[in-house]
């Protein structure tokens, strides 16, 4: 049940199974550990159910955005995702509201990110405007994605 979420900052190792679950289809051979996650800025926010399972992430790293390069403190989000059972229930519109009114506190100006394009109407919805011409395939996964930027 939804309202038995809470919304929280996690560590960087409460993320991985998720990120692998959601992202990298499951397959445990992959790393989904980047290097960013080993600054001190680097930062993850999740939906946590009532049992302790994290069934939704968010990863934000201090970077600039070659689109807005003229961003005070601008953040990177990666790694959004969520639980195959908590789809559609609005948890991803949580942990991201929750993280930007955080970042927000700490001066941070714009969130940016790198969009899968399955996921551009999700964005688009929780206010990002889609940068046109940016669209990419990502190398690693293979999946084409479309920069998006928010700001704060």
């Amino acid at each position: 049940m939804v309202s038995d979420i809470t919304v929280r900052l996690l560590s960087v190792d409460e993320t991985y199974d998720l990120r692998r679950d959601v992202l990298r289809d499951g397959r445990r051979d992959v790393s989904v550990h980047i290097p960013e996650d080993d600054l001190p800025s680097a930062e993850h926010f999740g939906a946590v159910d009532g049992y302790g399972a994290v069934v939704a992430t968010a990863s934000f790293y201090p970077a600039l955005c070659s689109y807005r390069p003229e961003a005070v403190r601008p953040s990177q989000l990666r790694f959004m995702a969520v639980a195959a059972g908590h789809q559609g229930a609005g948890l991803g519109h949580r942990v991201l509201r929750v993280a930007v009114d955080h970042l927000r506190a700490h001066d941070v100006t714009l969130l940016w990110a790198n969009a899968r394009d399955t996921a551009l109407r999700f964005y688009v919805r929780e206010g990002f405007t889609v940068i046109e011409g940016s669209e990419f395939v990502h190398e690693e996964v293979g999946i084409a994605h479309t920069v998006v930027v928010l700001s704060l």
